[in-house]
């Protein structure tokens, strides 16, 4: 699960202004007489939960130890508790923000919060969003907790950025979770966190992240920069970017079992990845790759953090680096290389007020070709600096439109779309340095794009759209040809990442014959519908309508209209390539002129499914098997529930609880008020007084629909007797299936 956690002190000059660590209630590694309290300026209390009349639901904490976690806060530090998603109620948040329940909401926290000492309160609503909503309750806290930390802990799903946006004068921190960046579902292994996308549009990174935020208006001074202490076993492969299947399988790995593991934490399978800033462990022996965050990372992401001039860091969470066999800051390795890089003794103080950057190189100049219809614009520093461009001059840094896609260190670049054969262009740039310190004049960078010949090959000029996003679209494309649209003999339309792969959207005009062309999945064949006629041409990826689509021409221009549908399976960004052939043979080669996004699988509607095996029977121990299906594909998945007992909530029981994205279990402790966690395939044992978890032989797999979850449990005496067996799944999109009674178990 992505979490968070946040508050605010006053500005260390230009360094991190917080370093806050969540700490996991509960959490049966990290007692709270360890928390490293010099490590961290706030620590956040994870955590509580919305039910969904408004009223606060304790859901992790623990009274006991709510009461020595304030008790022992050292002078200086903060204290503030996480109010999360409600994993038994997903769309709690929503229905506790509605009209009819805000009030009493607010006035739930207000009193949670005062009453049990804390300095703030951190929200962390990821699912079911509604964004009105949460800026009203945002506002609310804001009024009811005055002097109080109020926080978000948040990422660019859901429309959380516009939140963010929105709402920044009632936050003092807005802190990024800049992990779980790794799905398989993209189709290749990836890294956990990696800090920068180093010009590479197709991968997440933090960076990335965190450009929705900034873009959305948030500012530098209140983005909180998050960093998992887990990473992830990709067993098969030995490196990031290598192809994957969408359903390959990844399991979450706490920093503290990776380092005990000797098997792979040895010298000679340590990578790091100094391109997008990240660490990895490459294992031949085992033909795994292994992503976590090291010291290497944190202190790129610190150097970077500064450069940028963001307000602070978060970590998630402070017991999965805890070390319990070693002594004083080896106990925690990361925490103490965060701090010392941020606030140590190799921490400098702001140097004095720079002169602003120094630009040189821009390019391109010159004339370029006549087929030129886009172009890198870059430009060069004498300092690490981040840079805007306009195409107006006289525009001031902070006004300036546009920021370079690549920028923050010394080589700064965008590329610029739309050219047109035989205009020229000027572009203005500015610069800011770490310091602050900005260019107040313009540094211009003009070029042009030469005239087309009269024998030069046809240009395709634009398309419309050019940018956007859905699962279908009318698109339309110019292609000019000087010696007229008539010379023109075939135009391809590509919808994808680049040419000549398997498994594309690729179209294809044919001038004599007036017909639309669709590539199968292979390559090997096209399918052929006249323009205009009630034919839909399908592949894997998309169909297109010939009833839909159109062709016209006047001059020099040619236009072609073709109505796109675009499947699930083909979610994802994808760049708006057009090529033109003449009756010479002349070709424009492919052109980038735009880019779509295809949506991923929306939820559909259709119930969850739920199963469970064996449905009854008699043992002590017992490996139950539990299935659940969704429509939207395994992935979409996030807790499956098992609860064996008499009546649902109540005990004694075995309420066990699977959380998907992080692979962790967690069985209920036996005064019901708390969790016992681990991860799936780890040595962790859970027990309560009447049943044990083992997490070893446990798996969780997913194939197509359906998630597989195999939990081996053995019961105690004290459980002894008939108990009913109830099952529960919740996914992405707030579906549940509510609690079902499959059968029942007996304990002899």
């Amino acid at each position: 699960m992505k979490l968070a956690v946040f508050a605010m002190l006053p500005a260390v000059c230009l360094q991190a202004q917080w370093i806050t660590g969540h700490f996991a209630a509960n959490n049966g590694t990290l007692p709270v007489s360890s928390i490293p309290w010099s490590k961290y300026t706030h620590i956040i209390h994870f955590a509580a939960a919305p039910n969904a009349n408004g009223t606060v639901r304790m859901h992790y904490l623990v009274q006991a130890e709510i009461n020595s976690l304030i008790a022992s806060r050292p002078a200086g530090k903060k204290v503030v508790v996480c109010i999360k998603d409600n994993d038994s109620d997903l769309s709690a948040f929503a229905q506790a923000t509605d009209s009819g329940s805000i009030t009493t909401f607010v006035n739930n926290i207000t009193t949670f919060v005062n009453s049990n000492g804390y300095d703030g309160v951190d929200i962390d609503w990821e699912v079911n969003v509604n964004v009105t909503q949460y800026r009203d309750l945002l506002a609310r806290l804001r009024s009811a907790l005055p002097g109080k930390v109020i926080a978000i802990d948040t990422g660019n799903w859901n429309n959380l950025e516009s939140v963010a946006g929105a709402s920044h004068s009632n936050i003092d921190q807005v802190n990024i979770m800049c992990y779980d960046m790794d799905d398989p579902g993209n189709g290749y292994s990836w890294h956990n966190d990696p800090l920068l996308q180093n010009g590479n549009p197709n991968v997440m990174s933090c960076d990335w992240r965190v450009r929705a935020f900034t873009n959305a208006g948030v500012p530098k001074s209140k983005i909180g920069i998050g960093i998992p202490y887990y990473g992830r076993r990709w067993p098969g492969v030995r490196a990031p970017m290598v192809n994957v299947s969408p359903s390959f399988q990844i399991y979450t790995v706490l920093y503290r079992n990776l380092v005990r593991d000797s098997a792979r934490w040895q010298p000679l399978y340590q990578v790091y990845d100094n391109t997008y800033k990240a660490n990895y462990l490459s294992i031949p022996s085992l033909n795994e790759f292994v992503s976590y965050n090291g010291a290497q990372s944190i202190k790129d992401a610190v150097a970077w953090q500064r450069a940028q001039g963001f307000g602070g860091f978060m970590t998630f969470t402070i017991d999965y680096e805890y070390l319990s066999n070693q002594s004083g800051d080896a106990r925690y390795p990361l925490s103490t290389v965060l701090q010392n890089e941020v606030f140590g003794s190799g921490s400098t103080p702001p140097p004095s007020p720079s002169p602003p950057p120094t630009l040189s190189s821009g390019s391109p100049t010159g004339v370029l070709n006549a087929a030129t219809v886009s172009t890198v614009l870059s430009v060069i520093t004498n300092e690490n600096a981040t840079c805007r461009y306009a195409t107006q001059p006289g525009i001031s840094y902070s006004s300036m439109p546009q920021v370079f896609a690549v920028t923050g260190n010394m080589a700064h670049s965008a590329v610029i779309k739309g050219l047109l054969a035989g205009l020229s262009y000027k572009y203005y740039v500015r610069c800011s340095d770490v310091q602050g310190s900005v260019n107040t004049t313009d540094y211009a960078i003009a070029f042009s794009v030469a005239s087309l010949s009269a024998n030069s090959a046809p240009t395709p000029l634009g398309i419309t759209p050019n940018s956007g996003s859905g699962s279908s679209g009318t698109f339309t494309v110019q292609v000019m040809d000087t010696m007229g649209f008539s010379t023109i003999q075939r135009v391809r339309l590509l919808f994808d990442t680049a040419a000549g792969k398997i498994n594309s959207c690729l179209i294809e005009y044919w001038a004599a014959t007036s017909t639309l062309s669709l590539r199968s999945d292979d390559k090997a064949t096209w399918s052929q519908a006249a323009l205009g006629s009630s034919a839909t041409l399908k592949n894997s990826q998309c169909s297109v309508a010939a009833a839909g689509s159109s062709v016209s021409g006047s001059a020099s221009n040619l236009t072609l209209t073709v109505a796109m549908n675009f499947f699930p399976a083909y979610a994802g960004t994808k760049n708006l390539l057009a090529l033109a052939i003449d009756a010479a043979g002349l070709s424009s080669g492919w052109r980038d002129l735009g880019n779509w996004t295809v949506p991923a699988p929306a939820a559909t509607g259709q119930p969850l499914t739920a199963q469970i095996s064996p449905i009854n029977g008699s043992a002590r121990a017992v490996t139950f098997v539990l299935r659940a299906t969704d429509t939207s594909g395994y992935s979409a998945i996030r807790q499956v529930a098992l609860f064996v007992g008499n009546a649902l909530g109540a005990t004694p029981s075995c309420s066990i609880e699977f959380w998907a994205p992080t692979g962790t279990v967690s069985l209920r402790n036996s005064a019901n008020n708390g969790w016992h966690q681990g991860s799936v395939s780890s040595s962790t044992v859970l027990q309560n007084n009447w049943c044990i978890v083992s997490l070893g032989p446990a798996a969780a797999t997913g194939s197509g629909d359906t998630l597989t979850l195999s939990l081996p449990i053995t019961f105690l005496d004290a459980f002894g007797g008939t108990r009913n067996v109830y099952v529960f799944v919740a996914d992405q999109y707030g579906r549940i299936t509510n609690w079902l009674n499959p059968g029942d178990w007996t304990v002899p």
